[in-house]
């Protein structure tokens, strides 16, 4: 007995110091000289004591190591993974902004294409209407500079066709050519 008692004593000092123990070997926190045998294991804890072998505070054994951790040691901690989240999503929202400037640009230059495009039609049709109205000038100067007043059959029709003529040769004369406008048409 005595010689089974010391090996039991050598045992679970063996164990203590490795940080495992034998369920034989548990004390019960209320009464530490009686050991918990596997029969009182069974036995209902009270929660409400601050007796319950639940209440002996924090243990000092560390936690192993995962298998993630021990793989991939550079891994970054949940808070970096965060930070990196954030700046990622912070990117992501600058690149949208920029997208979205860039669009607004786009649709501003297209505007101002179509309105260029507008205001070149529009001068060219101010340039076709100023061709007609210069072409239909000559045209007239034309005909009044062939016109002969003996053939008008009022007195005031030729002295006005001889005014005309006189005005439009004067004018060419200058240099001004025929149909530049300065003529008097009544």
């Amino acid at each position: 007995m005595q010689e089974q008692g010391g090996r039991k004593e050598k045992i679970a000092e063996r164990k203590k110091r490795e940080g495992t123990l034998d369920v034989d070997e548990i004390v019960c926190p209320s009464n530490p000289s009686t050991p918990v045998t596997p029969s009182s294991v069974g036995a209902p804890i009270s929660l409400d004591d601050n007796i319950s072998p639940l209440n002996d505070g924090p243990t000092d054994l560390l936690r192993p190591t995962g298998r993630k951790e021990t793989k991939n040691p550079r891994r970054m901690k949940k808070g970096d993974q965060s930070e990196g989240v954030n700046f990622i999503l912070s990117e992501f929202s600058n690149m949208r902004n920029e997208q979205k400037e860039l669009v607004q640009q786009e649709i501003s230059m297209a505007a101002e294409r179509e309105r260029m495009k507008i205001q070149a039609k529009l001068e060219q049709e101010r340039m076709k209407i100023a061709a007609k109205r210069e072409q239909d000038q000559i045209n007239f100067e034309r005909e009044i500079m062939l016109k002969d007043p003996s053939t008008v059959n009022t007195e005031e029709g030729r002295a006005w066709v001889i005014a005309q003529q006189k005005a439009i040769w004067a004018r060419v004369n200058r240099g001004g050519g025929i149909g530049d406008g300065s003529s008097e048409n009544v």
